[in-house]
């Protein structure tokens, strides 16, 4: 299957959003033989109709990529030791919001706790720790090198004008085992009515810039 799409799709507001899903489909393919799909969207539109469909269709680990000065004002430390780095990344402390969740796990809970990282009057005493929410620290310097993090942050960036960007791997309809290649999220992205974009031609667009 070849999927067309273009390196910056707009993001779509819950208004104009049949669904109300402020979200798009991130083709992880810049790695060869390990692409897969990802669902993406600006930290500040995750409401609980958005949740409640990505927890419906990915693995349920959902990241908010952010920029370091957004993680030391909230004070997210690594996770361990020297942090659980991978390349470019680094993931803190597990999150809740503070106020106005019960259990934290839930589509509306972790919604809101999502809302406050993307919120910039937020402060440290806003969260709790540990949680149901994994920030993920995207360094500085980052722009271009390929990971789905960063590809996922700069895309909010470009069109949502969001320093924070959640996102979580979709999972494979024809083996669960899995998650989703490209073609696969390609037709997930059709199906849904969600726009593609494409993490290789994000990250060389933002590289060049």
């Amino acid at each position: 299957m070849t999927c067309q799409q273009a390196p910056y799709a707009q993001a779509p507001s819950s208004d104009s959003d049949p669904e109300g899903r402020p979200a798009v489909v991130l083709l992880d393919d810049h790695v060869r033989g390990s692409a897969m799909g990802l669902l993406v969207c600006p930290a500040p539109h995750v409401d609980v109709d958005v949740m409640r469909f990505v927890v419906k269709h990915t693995s349920g680990f959902v990241c908010v990529a952010l920029p370091p000065a957004t993680c030391d004002r909230l004070d997210l430390r690594p996770m361990a030791g020297q942090g659980w780095t991978h390349g470019t990344l680094q993931y803190t402390v597990t999150v809740d919001a503070a106020a106005g969740i019960t259990t934290g796990i839930s589509a509306r809970d972790r919604a809101r706790t999502i809302r406050l990282l993307g919120d910039p009057t937020t402060t440290d005493t806003d969260l709790n720790r540990p949680g149901h929410v994994v920030p993920v620290r995207v360094e500085d310097g980052a722009a271009g090198r390929a990971t789905a993090a960063v590809a996922a942050l700069s895309w909010c960036r470009e069109t949502a004008g969001a320093a924070a960007a959640m996102y979580a791997p979709i999972v494979s309809l024809r083996d669960p085992r899995f998650m989703a290649g490209v073609a696969e999220s390609c037709a997930f992205a059709e199906r849904h009515g969600l726009s593609r974009v494409s993490a290789r031609r994000i990250l060389g667009l933002t590289a060049a810039s």
